[in-house]
């Protein structure tokens, strides 16, 4: 499973996954284009947020055992899919 995100623009863009890790999944973005979602491996996941190109693992901003649920909308959310691949 990989997290990707797609515009008129750019086509499918593959938003990438923690290095080690097994696969990766959006949940949600915001109008700003900022992605949030998950990189897991066989027994962790970590929050991510994908803005401007770069990953960000969300603990290393708001410490190991804050749960990424959800991302504030700036207005309103896009829907997100998973595919497999």
């Amino acid at each position: 499973l990989r997290a990707f995100v797609w515009t008129r623009a750019t086509g499918m863009q593959d938003l990438g996954r923690i290095p080690g890790d097994l696969s990766s999944q959006a949940l949600g973005v915001n109008l700003a284009g900022q992605i949030v979602g998950l990189s897991c491996s066989d027994t962790t996941c970590h929050g991510l947020l994908w803005q401007n190109g770069q990953m960000y693992r969300l603990q290393d901003f708001a410490g190991a055992d804050s749960p990424t649920r959800s991302i504030q909308p700036r207005t309103s959310t896009r829907r997100v899919r998973s595919r497999a691949g």
